[in-house]
């Protein structure tokens, strides 16, 4: 089996990493790694990244001034040593079979870009369904997926996705630091140009917690557009 690792990046998340980190470690597939990089964070998120490496052999913590989740993804992508590459919020969680979902399709697959479904979580509890927009369950076709990427903004966030570790190194990728908000759509689409083959499914391996004060809506319509003028340059 080939071996995963999932970078965490971690900045005073204290209230969401025991139950993030459980839906990691607490799944059948053994063959990886969990880098939860700290950011300097003020809580108590760093003892909690410590106990939890003490428990589980397959967690390393490493420690960083606050530089920014740029910097701290940056910092886990510098240590991953598994062939693909899988990237998790500290506030987010995996669904119960997603470790079995995630081995199917790479026992069995060699796709470069490799794209899962998610569910909405939201503070109040409820939950939305995010279903890629395909045309089946699972989806190869490399004009589909470049219509989603291009036309559509549903492969914007570098969750739910698996990244081939040699070409995000033989290219030499790093996420752009000092870009508040549109870091994630930089990424990805770099990291889509450079892919041959593709892998687009139905199957939803994540909960993503929408929280009220998420860095999209805490930016002024100027910003937000003056964002938009870097990412579309």
């Amino acid at each position: 089996m080939d071996k995963i690792s999932v970078i965490v990046p971690v900045y005073n998340a204290g209230k969401y990493l025991e139950r993030s980190l459980t839906s990691i470690c607490g799944q059948t597939y053994q063959n990886l790694e969990i880098l939860l990089i700290d950011d300097g964070s003020t809580d108590d998120s760093l003892e909690q990244c410590l106990a939890w490496a003490k428990q589980d052999e397959r967690i390393q913590v490493f420690h960083q001034e606050n530089g920014g989740v740029s910097d701290t993804r940056n910092a886990g992508i510098s240590k991953a040593c598994g062939k693909y590459i899988m990237f998790l919020d500290a506030d987010d969680t995996l669904v119960e079979n997603a470790w079995e979902s995630i081995e199917n399709v790479i026992n069995n697959r060699c796709e470069d870009f490799i794209a899962f479904s998610y569910i909405t979580k939201y503070e109040n509890g409820n939950l939305a369904s995010e279903i890629l927009p395909v045309s089946a369950d699972v989806v190869t076709d490399e004009k589909e997926a470049r219509e989603l990427m291009y036309a559509n903004s549903v492969f914007n966030m570098c969750w739910g996705k698996l990244y081939k570790r040699e070409i995000i190194l033989e290219k030499k990728m790093a996420f752009r630091k000092g870009l508040p908000i549109g870091e994630d759509y930089l990424f990805v689409a770099e990291y889509f140009g450079y892919c041959k083959s593709f892998y687009m499914t139905k199957t939803m391996i994540l909960y993503y917690l929408q929280r009220t004060g998420s860095a999209i809506r805490s930016y002024t319509i100027k910003q937000r557009l003056d964002f938009a003028r870097i990412l579309y340059d």
